[in-house]
């Protein structure tokens, strides 16, 4: 990133690809330092690029362009005046199965309308009116699951008014996914959404804890491919109090074999119960490993 631009296309082997047109590339017309933050390719192997910019190749291009498959502009998709200018003008695009467009980043207008961070575009570049969600704080990531929903993780807080911290889901039309419940959220920003081999969604951010519960930096959430609350609340579990000084309680399932171990991984306590004495532990950090039905879960706590 610098106020002139990078963009171009490697060869499999790392060499560059000449082919690719880059010419004066991307760059904002009064200096300002440039970035391409997402790069989505459709299936007309045509190039969606976005970030904070405003010039392709000399072409007039606030923040969203498509290019053809040799890196030349794209003049049959038509933004507008597109979107205004912030750091983090566009973070994200991905492409639904009908060929329209998520995009999502921390502006606030389009094409001179009012716009709150996210958008659906059609195949032309022009706004899809039927598409109407508003979220107050940026938008770093989308995931569209194979049913159409779409998986927001970022900064905000809110997704049309309701509380949604950090990670929301919306059904095809931009309205929100009630049974997609996170409760109190995360307390932290997210910068990565995937969904892994099994179907279970992986997020990964700045956050510390996950609805209270202590999670550094990356989560797995326990779902099938539609992710539902019932999932979330019996995949879960919840121990109280964190710190604790004596007894430590699991909440959300019936006895269950636990194993307490040290920073050093030795076993200290173990035992089939779901209200765990803990006097006989030094002040300190531990980890409490669960079993219980066909899962293992470990969650860390700190004995006062």
């Amino acid at each position: 990133a610098d106020n002139t631009g990078n963009f171009g296309r490697i060869n499999s082997d790392g060499t560059q690809d000449t082919s690719f047109l880059t010419g004066s590339n991307v760059y904002h017309s009064n200096g300002t330092v440039v970035f391409v933050q997402a790069i989505e390719i459709d299936n007309n192997n045509k190039i969606l690029i976005g970030g904070a910019y405003n010039r392709y190749n000399g072409n007039v291009s606030n923040g969203l362009t498509r290019l053809n498959s040799d890196g030349s502009f794209d003049a049959s998709f038509n933004i507008g005046t597109g979107f205004n200018y912030d750091w983090k003008i566009v973070n994200d695009i991905e492409i639904q199965a009908d060929g329209k467009i998520i995009v999502g980043g921390g502006f606030t207008s389009f094409n001179g309308s009012s716009i709150a961070r996210i958008i659906r575009l059609n195949n032309n570049g022009t706004r899809d009116l039927t598409f109407n969600t508003t979220v107050n704080n940026s938008v770093r990531d989308i995931l569209i699951e194979p049913n159409g929903k779409i998986i927001l993780g970022g900064v905000f807080t809110t997704v049309n008014g309701v509380n949604k911290n950090r990670l929301c889901r919306l059904n095809v039309n931009g309205t929100i996914d009630s049974t997609f419940d996170i409760l109190t959220g995360f307390d932290n920003y997210i910068n990565s959404l995937t969904i892994d081999n099994n179907n279970k969604l992986m997020v990964a951010g700045a956050f510390n804890s996950y609805q209270s519960i202590s999670s550094n930096k990356l989560i797995r959430l326990l779902g099938q491919s539609v992710l539902r609350t019932d999932n979330f609340e019996k995949d879960k579990i919840i121990i109280f109090p964190n710190p604790v000084k004596d007894i430590l309680y699991i909440e959300n399932i019936t006895d269950s074999n636990y194993e307490i171990y040290d920073i050093t991984g030795k076993t200290v306590l173990n035992g089939v119960n779901n209200q765990i004495n803990l006097g006989s532990l030094e002040k300190g950090v531990y980890f409490l490993k669960v079993t219980f039905e066909d899962k293992v879960i470990t969650q860390k706590f700190i004995k006062e």
